[in-house]
């Protein structure tokens, strides 16, 4: 079985939330984001790339909804850096 590539699970675990993608967009700045929500929209929808430090903080910012939502690391565990970024 071939690895998901890290995108394409960050973008499963965006869909599987209940973040708007505003609100998504709105933890990525608090953390130090600089990227559009249009720029955002484009990547969800798999329109344009991100940096990896851009993922990161986007990953961070689902990381710390999915804490603030009482997610534990036995729903979900997510490290944009590894291969195996997000196990169900």
């Amino acid at each position: 079985m071939e690895a998901m590539p890290a995108e394409a699970k960050l973008v499963n675990a965006v869909m599987a939330s209940d973040l708007t993608v505003k609100d998504l967009w709105l933890r990525y700045l608090a953390l130090g984001g600089c990227r559009t929500r249009q720029e955002l929209q484009d990547y969800l929808s798999g329109q344009s790339g991100w940096t990896t430090e851009d993922r990161d903080l986007l990953t961070h910012a689902l990381t710390e909804h999915w804490t603030t939502e009482r997610w534990t690391t036995e729903h979900w565990t997510l490290s944009s850096s590894r291969d195996d970024d997000i196990k169900p």
